[in-house]
């Protein structure tokens, strides 16, 4: 993941991108692709979804630097742009805090706090501020959700 690569699809076509995330079930694959002659800023990168059956080969590819929590940021429909700026309040973010460490200890599930950050099942999870639902990070689909619904009761 983060990694530049050179894939060869059965079809013979080549892409060259970033691997974005792997699906850890069906092990498909989002790359991020920049587009022919684009000049590579994250604004011009666009994702593929490559499935698992359809890879022949990949090779590392060099290619140039970008940083996805950058683009994250820059991204129109980031979290902080789509959660009230009540929710941001420190009282209420420092609640939560409480809340969410409170339903993790209560079910047994191992974290710490680092610079405000929640890391979960050591690293396999995290969860920043301002701590709902949506701000959970993690690259496993089955532990994300089980994670929502311990700490959310959804």
């Amino acid at each position: 993941v983060g990694k530049g690569v050179e894939v060869e699809l059965v079809d013979k076509t080549r892409r060259r991108g970033f691997v974005y995330t792997v699906d850890p079930i069906s092990h498909n694959t989002v790359m991020l692709t920049k587009p022919e002659g684009g000049a590579g800023e994250a604004g011009n990168w666009g994702a593929s979804m490559l499935f698992n059956g359809a890879v022949k080969s990949v090779a590392d590819a060099p290619i140039v630097e970008i940083d996805f929590a950058s683009m994250e940021q820059d991204h129109p429909l980031t979290r902080r742009d789509r959660v009230p700026a009540e929710e941001h309040d420190p009282a209420k973010v420092a609640e939560r805090l409480e809340s969410v460490k409170d339903r993790l200890s209560a079910h047994r599930v191992s974290f710490t706090v680092q610079e405000g950050t929640i890391v979960i099942l050591d690293g396999v999870a995290r969860l920043p501020a301002p701590y709902s639902k949506h701000d959970i990070v993690c690259q496993n689909p089955v532990v994300l959700e089980r994670m929502r619904r311990t700490i959310f009761h959804d």
